[in-house]
């Protein structure tokens, strides 16, 4: 008798997400995650960033990876999903501790 196979669906990555691109300018990195998040798509926003940061860690890096949570935080508010939306508040804030006001209005 066969074993069945499990279907597994699809996972969603950002493009280049395998490795992050080092000599990308700063400036195309911040364009890139302000395009993701005016289009509504935060989970790629954040991980985009989560390479940036990845790639050329520092204080730029970390200040677009607040930002793209911040835009996250905002879309699982606005969809109704205020307990993600305060765990990963509380996250930022714990691993951020610098931004920790920037996160801190958004739970009000």
């Amino acid at each position: 008798m066969k074993r069945r196979q499990k279907h597994r669906q699809p996972t969603r990555s950002s493009p280049g997400s395998t490795h992050p691109p080092t000599d990308v300018p700063a400036g195309d990195w911040h364009t890139r995650v302000e395009s993701l998040i005016a289009a509504g798509r935060t989970r790629d926003a954040v991980e985009t960033a989560k390479q940036f940061l990845k790639g050329a860690p520092g204080p730029e890096a970390e200040t677009l990876l607040v930002r793209a949570y911040e835009a996250r935080i905002q879309a699982l508010m606005a969809s109704g999903m205020y307990t993600e939306a305060q765990v990963l508040a509380n996250f930022v804030g714990e691993r951020f501790r610098a931004y920790r006001e920037r996160v801190a209005p958004l739970l009000r």
